[in-house]
């Protein structure tokens, strides 16, 4: 056996691009089909009382339809984690190519400060995250309501004493 630097062997290369053309005419495809969503959060100013709020919008950026089963948002309360879900009445929802579906609800201000992460459930169980510069966008979005935002104080209803 010789070997020598300036003699190719054609029949060899042909040979190993005829596999990478196969095998890349095989897996585009599905690589291209393949379910993805985008996530992420805005600051939203409520005009009537300057109350700073943070909106969701989730973005189908996929070729084809997704089904998206529920949003929400994870919070810590001393060891567990708590799931609060958001936009009720608007899933199941089906979102075609490249539509967006956006909400911001109030009930995201009462548990600010300990907001883990935002979620997206699609109908085949997979759930969907913001990206590593979507969630430091977040951690700053928490920062500005919390500094423009009233303090909350929550009521606390005194127990009414059980009749003699």
């Amino acid at each position: 056996m010789k070997f020598e630097l300036g003699i190719i062997d054609w029949t060899a290369v042909s040979a190993l691009f005829t596999f990478l053309a196969v095998l890349v005419a095989l897996f585009y495809q599905p690589f291209i089909n393949r379910r993805r969503l985008y996530l992420e959060t805005s600051l939203v100013i409520n005009p009537k009382n300057h109350e700073h709020s943070i909106g969701f919008t989730v973005t189908n950026i996929s070729a084809g339809p997704i089904w998206i089963v529920s949003f929400g948002f994870l919070y810590k309360q001393e060891e567990k984690v708590i799931v609060s879900f958001l936009g009720n009445a608007q899933t199941p929802k089906l979102l075609q190519p490249s539509e967006p579906v956006s909400f911001s609800e109030h009930s995201i201000l009462e548990n600010l400060e300990d907001i883990d992460r935002f979620f997206a459930k699609d109908s085949f169980g997979k759930f969907w995250y913001l990206n590593r510069k979507n969630k430091k966008q977040l951690k700053e979005q928490i920062e500005i309501c919390l500094r423009n935002n009233p303090k909350r104080v929550k009521v606390v209803k005194p127990l009414l004493a059980k009749p003699k």
